[in-house]
């Protein structure tokens, strides 16, 4: 009896799991050519004019234990920025343990009239934005990592999109900064490519990205001014969250009913991990915050379009599946013996090379799949369902 409900949970399991990316990966794929082709057409239209009057923005990059030349050509690059309009820009330490070898860059771009400020002890990153933002009078606010390099006009091509008052945030285009580094750099870069060439356009179609990235964003401050004290008192189990503050931050511009955009001319290029430990370190901080922001989310886009709750289902519940997959398989075999699994397993495989199928249709190349799939299976998974089990540790795994 045991074994047959397991081989009907494992049909269950395979007929979900490729109905659901079957159906997300096609309409993600048909979302994300129609932001595109929108994009073409409103161009060829007729140029947008630039704004009469450019708004002040504000800058402000919280600094934890970053490296030095790092920072120095983070703030050469928003140095270095085209924007038309006033532009402020905050440098906050948040208690670094390595700031003396961080002085000079503070001292540095100090006396060229930025705004420095030394936290006594680390506070958390949303605190030490708090120390700018409450302090800042510019019309935008852009909210920025310390290991990220903007495009020379980076600020302006998200600035422009604030001329209509339904935007309330805008977020860039966020490539890999040390992509030669190594293989998993390259790896990472090719994920990235994807997320932002598909996932996020797809999004982008019906104004309401579902986060706004750390790297590099940008809000209207009127709006932040509404919205600051929930988003810096945000608890979890009792406990404050000290992260997952861009998705969390997003969440709350979309529950105003706002619009959030994605600008993919509004280009950054961020550090990423350069280890496999780093990078699980990374995936599980970032993967707790999704799971806990989950009903954050669905009432930020309770009244938009569905496919932005297919979107999330689809990224909650498919690595799920695949483990309880595998998990079945196991299971199987050890009821009813491995000799009797080939139909089974076979439907294993066809899980995941349907899954490879659609991501080659969106610009996957054949070798980022047979080392990333690999790498998603055997890891990630793993890390996902950890993080899923974790959700109220205190540890959040930051460097």
């Amino acid at each position: 009896m045991a074994d047959q409900l397991v081989v009907v949970a494992l049909r269950v399991v395979f007929l979900v799991y490729v109905t659901l990316v079957l159906l997300h990966s096609t309409l993600e794929r048909v979302y994300a050519l129609r932001s595109r082709r929108q994009r073409r057409a409103r161009a060829a239209a007729a140029p947008v004019p630039a704004p009469v009057r450019w708004p002040a923005v504000d800058v402000v990059v919280p600094v934890f234990n970053e490296d030095p030349s790092l920072l120095e050509a983070c703030c050469r690059s928003v140095a270095g920025q085209d924007y038309p309009g006033p532009l402020r820009v905050w440098l906050v330490d948040d208690g670094s343990s390595n700031r003396a070898a961080l002085l000079a860059v503070y001292e540095r771009w100090g006396e060229r009239g930025w705004e420095v400020r030394l936290l006594d002890r680390n506070i958390g990153k949303r605190a030490a934005q708090d120390e700018a933002v409450r302090y800042g009078t510019g019309e935008l606010v852009v909210l920025m990592d310390s290991d990220t390099v903007l495009a020379p006009d980076a600020i302006r091509q998200a600035a422009a999109a604030f001329g209509d008052d339904q935007v309330g945030a805008v977020s860039g285009s966020v490539g890999v900064l040390n992509a030669p580094t190594n293989l998993l750099t390259r790896l990472i870069h090719h994920r990235y490519r994807l997320r932002f060439q598909v996932e996020r356009p797809a999004q982008g179609f019906f104004t309401s990205l579902l986060c706004c990235s750390g790297p590099f964003a940008v809000y209207r401050r009127a709006l932040l001014a509404e919205l600051w004290q929930r988003y810096l008192t945000q608890t979890f189990g009792g406990v404050r969250c000290t992260n997952g503050d861009d998705l969390h931050l997003t969440n709350l511009v979309l529950a105003t009913g706002h619009q959030v955009l994605f600008e993919p001319r509004a280009i950054a290029s961020t550090s990423v991990p350069r280890s496999l430990g780093q990078y699980l370190r990374q995936q599980l901080r970032w993967n707790r915050s999704f799971y806990r922001e989950l009903r954050w989310t669905f009432h930020g886009i309770r009244s938009r379009h569905p496919y932005l709750a297919l979107d999330v289902l689809a990224r909650a519940l498919l690595p799920l599946l695949l483990a309880a997959a595998l998990l079945l398989l196991v299971s199987e075999g050890l009821l009813v013996g491995w000799e009797l699994l080939a139909t089974d397993l076979s439907l294993a495989l066809a899980m995941l090379c349907v899954t490879a199928a659609f991501l080659l249709v969106h610009g996957a190349s054949v070798p980022f799949l047979l080392l990333y799939g690999p790498l998603h299976v055997v890891l990630l998974v793993p890390v996902r369902i950890y993080a899923l089990v974790t959700l109220a540790s205190p540890r959040w795994e930051t460097r």
